[in-house]
């Protein structure tokens, strides 16, 4: 039997009670040396050694207590400086480049977007000149910025290139992590987007849940699963990639083009109006066939009651949505499903239409809401992956 410490070393074992002391004294918000020793099993002496360390590093401070309910000599507090670190997190979108300014403390301070490119080659380019340029846009000098967090469409894999991302040519076949990070010289971690969504919305919820599922209904159609805390990615990075459920039998095997799956098809932004398009060939007198109407999903969700096709595609739409909550709820046992993205907010004067419907479809209904972050989820998920990989920013 191999020795289960073989490997280790001081330098290492110091690291990690310095990665483990900060990430409590952040869940705690305000918390004691005795307490941190207490929960963590380390030795007085070693709890001291760290925390000595990460004042040193700016990454905590210590403060003399506010309000301390235990007995005895009040102690001083420790918390995190959220002015300790700063960060980039971006958000890739179809149409725009979200990006902003984040904190130790898990804040977003400044934003900023610019327009997608079409190809990798300009997107590469943007993201140096944002990144080297903060202080234009956020007042924090490149030099203070010590990590990027990139929220990109499709599936990331390892080695830092990105599949099946949409709208950006190219993108597959770049190491775009790896090429970024040797040209700025600071950690860059890649994300997918709806993952980083599912990162924010459950990070600032202040991790009221253990399990949480982030659906994003837009121009495509993903989830993020957060299970125990954790993010869960699936064996090939393609954990969440909904929209290729198929719930009728009749359309097995079909696929849209060969780029998306049946499920995505009925409910994105695009589909929705391409399904409009084709049922209005069929009728006369629908009121969405006025030339001066911007046929849009915005437009048919919030008219089901004025005209037969928008309550048509608006019944479907509820009747997809809940069929997909429900059978994810069957899967995974959430104890909130979030529905995020452009469509999703447009839908979500549906909610309790859901609700409903998946409570008569599931043994147990999750907790059912919509995105408290809106566009700003992907940057805040950014946020907290550099959070998350604070042994990196550690000297």
């Amino acid at each position: 039997m191999s020795d289960s410490t073989e490997g280790l070393n001081p330098s290492s074992i110091g690291r990690e009670n310095l990665e483990m002391i900060f990430h409590l004294i952040q869940q705690e918000g305000e918390v004691s040396r005795t307490d941190i020793a207490e929960s963590s099993g380390l030795s007085k002496t070693a709890v001291s050694s760290s925390v000595d360390q990460l004042l040193q590093e700016g990454l905590i401070r210590e403060d003399k207590h506010k309000k301390y309910s235990k007995v005895g000599r009040k102690p001083r507090l420790l918390s995190v400086n959220s002015k300790g670190r700063h960060f980039i997190s971006m958000d890739i979108g179809g149409t725009s480049v979200k990006y902003g300014l984040g904190n130790l403390g898990g804040e977003l301070e400044k934003t900023g977007k610019i327009r997608t490119p079409d190809h990798w080659k300009e997107l590469y380019q943007d993201v140096l000149e944002v990144v080297r340029d903060s202080k234009s846009w956020s007042g924090v000098s490149f030099e203070r910025v010590k990590g990027l967090a990139i929220a990109a469409p499709g599936v990331v894999n390892k080695d830092g290139t990105v599949n099946y991302a949409p709208n950006i040519d190219g993108l597959d076949q770049v190491r775009l992590g790896c090429e970024l990070e040797e040209e700025l010289g600071i950690p860059i971690f890649l994300e997918n987007d709806v993952n980083a969504s599912a990162l924010g919305e459950y990070r600032k919820r202040k991790s009221s849940y253990s399990s949480l599922v982030f659906i994003a209904i837009g121009t495509g159609v993903g989830a993020g699963i957060i299970l125990n805390g954790e993010l869960f990615k699936g064996s090939t990075n393609h954990a969440g990639e909904v929209g290729w459920f198929v719930s009728e039998l009749a359309h097995m095997g079909e696929k849209g083009n060969g780029k998306k799956g049946w499920l995505e098809s009925r409910i994105s932004g695009p589909d929705i109006v391409r399904r409009a398009r084709e049922k209005l060939q069929k009728v006369s007198d629908d009121p969405l066939r006025d030339p001066g109407v911007n046929l849009n999903p915005k437009k048919i969700l919030e008219t089901r009651t004025e005209n037969t096709v928008a309550g048509e595609l608006t019944e479907d739409w509820i009747n997809v949505v809940s069929t997909l909550v429900s059978n994810i709820t069957a899967i995974i046992d959430p104890e909130l499903v979030v529905l995020g993205g452009g469509v999703s907010k447009t839908g979500s004067r549906y909610i309790e239409e859901i609700k409903t419907r998946v409570a008569k479809n599931t043994q147990h209904t999750p907790e059912i809401a919509g995105s408290t972050l809106g566009d700003e989820a992907p940057l805040y998920g950014g946020i907290a992956v550099c959070r998350q990989n604070i042994s990196q920013f550690i000297r």
